[in-house]
């Protein structure tokens, strides 16, 4: 049974994709109908900004590798920040592309935002199925990480639309 081993895979898409990507979604479907792609595009961007230096602070602040018998270093401290809150930015990335091609009219501005709103929950669930299969489980286990992922984009979908 094949393993992900991938650092650089799981820097980028490990907890804090999964928090921006939800964060990404969230903004989207609160937005407004009426704002067009280019306000859900620039609060989307602000919004993961904002998160991802709040929590790179907190990880400098409180996380990250403690000094054992000597002070950490404090570039060490800040390299492991940054690479635990990369994934922040990543998740915001393909949804931002959509939203900017709809701003751009290059794509037709409803079409992009659902195109983005979707491409967001389809990531939430190829991240879910690749955790359950980085922790060694088969296929059926796979599709239920994969599965869980998605119903919590819909829930967030779902909940705007109870909200409305």
């Amino acid at each position: 049974m094949a393993r992900v081993r991938n650092p650089l895979l799981w820097m980028l898409i490990g907890p804090s994709f999964i928090y921006g990507t939800i964060v990404a979604v969230t903004d989207m479907v609160l937005a407004d109908d009426s704002e067009a792609d280019i306000q859900v595009f620039l609060v989307v961007l602000a919004s993961i900004v904002i998160f991802w230096i709040a929590h790179a602070v907190s990880e400098i602040v409180a996380g990250g590798p403690a000094g054992d018998e000597a002070p950490t270093p404090a570039k060490v401290v800040v390299r492991h920040a940054l690479e635990h809150s990369v994934g922040l930015l990543a998740a915001a990335i393909l949804p931002m592309m959509f939203l900017l091609l709809g701003a751009l009219a290059v794509l037709d501005e409803y079409l992009a935002y659902y195109l983005a709103l979707a491409a967001s929950i389809l990531t939430l669930g190829v991240v879910g199925w690749l955790s359950v299969q980085r922790r060694g489980y088969i296929w059926p286990w796979r599709l239920l990480g994969a599965l869980g992922s998605v119903l919590l984009g819909v829930l967030v979908v779902i909940l705007k639309a109870e909200i409305k």
